[in-house]
């Protein structure tokens, strides 16, 4: 058996975005060929429908290759997540580890696996949005912070931006302005916290499935739990994503989204 960590990141929503015509799925195909995961050497890339699946193709085999491999797939999550803002478009994500093969015969692409199947059949306990890893696992993931969603997985902070936010908050808010202009994270911290704050207003959006509006509240209680004083600083200013700093310059960071990531294509093909 090919015993690999494993990525399985399905896009939500994706026959929704389908019915809204060819020119929304060109657009997220295009962002998901940019994502830094398919140039990086210890890993392959496998895209299909509204799925996307990244597994090592080699190391793993010591612990500190494991994490390794672990903070890479996490990162591939974060950069899909900053790349989607300004698109309405979210995911749910799960880092497994089992066997799976891929071959191509003929440039037929064939692919196979108890991991993958283990990774789609935990969309009926994953009622979420975000990136989770099987807690066989999870103690591999030594710099993405992460608690537990269920008795098999662990829900991962991919918000790495919004701890800073978090700690500077126990001193009240607003932030300084200057805090976060001095180190020019507000580059990470809008995609973040507008991620975050897309929780919460999906999860009270009428126009939504109950169904629908549990994943995002879901997702929204496992932030509220690693950052309760910028979840209650969004409430308390009408879900203003700007208001942790209202003087930090937000609109040039605002005008960067969505961003075109056309440039990512070097060839294409229809048939």
């Amino acid at each position: 058996m090919n015993e690999r960590f494993f990525l399985y990141l399905d896009i939500l929503g994706f026959s929704q975005l389908v019915r809204q015509g060819s020119e929304k799925i060109d657009d997220l195909y295009e962002v998901i060929t940019s994502l830094n995961a398919h140039s990086h050497d210890a890993f392959k890339v496998v895209v299909f429908s509204d799925t996307v699946v990244v597994y090592n193709v080699n190391g793993g085999d010591t612990p500190e290759d494991s994490k390794y491999l672990i903070m890479f797939m996490c990162e591939f999550v974060k950069d899909l997540m900053h790349r989607l803002m300004g698109r309405n478009v979210f995911f749910r994500a799960v880092i497994t580890y089992g066997d799976f093969t891929h071959y191509e015969l003929n440039d037929v692409p064939c692919f196979y696996g108890n991991a993958l199947v283990d990774a789609y059949n935990s969309e009926k306990e994953l009622k979420a949005i975000g990136l989770f890893i099987d807690k066989r696992i999870s103690h591999y993931s030594s710099i993405f912070k992460y608690r537990e969603f269920n008795k098999n997985y662990n829900f991962v902070y991919i918000t790495q931006a919004l701890d800073e936010v978090e700690m500077y908050g126990k001193g009240g808010f607003p932030i300084p302005a200057d805090v976060i202009e001095c180190t020019d994270s507000k580059w990470f911290i809008l995609p973040e916290i507008h991620h975050v704050n897309s929780m919460y207003i999906g999860s009270m959006n009428s126009e939504y499935s109950e169904s629908i509006r549990e994943k995002y509240a879901a997702a929204w209680d496992m932030y509220r739990q690693h950052y309760p004083r910028l979840t209650e600083r969004l409430l308390s200013s009408g879900n203003d994503v700007t208001s942790v700093a209202p003087e930090v310059n937000w609109k040039e960071v605002f005008d960067r989204y969505p961003e075109d990531y056309s440039y990512a294509i070097k060839t294409t093909k229809t048939y």
